[in-house]
């Protein structure tokens, strides 16, 4: 999670990279890519933090009563 923690996995410079034509298309289109990007990490954090909350823990020892939790600026 430190991966996910330390910033949104993908950016809009990564993204060209892959495709040249995401700018125009998304001009053309009218979507904003950034708030896409936002969207969607957003969205990936609220899965990361139900699957973290519904984790079985018991496997753990007994003084370990710290669950995992994400911790990001939203």
């Amino acid at each position: 999670m430190a991966l996910f923690t330390d910033g949104p996995p993908s950016n809009i410079e990564f993204l060209t990279g892959l495709d040249s034509q995401l700018l125009s298309v998304a001009s053309t289109e009218g979507i904003d890519v950034w708030r896409k990007l936002e969207l969607a990490y957003e969205e990936i954090g609220l899965d990361l933090d139900a699957w973290l909350k519904r984790a079985d823990f018991a496997e753990r020892p007994m003084w370990a009563v710290v669950k995992p939790r994400l911790k990001t600026s939203w």
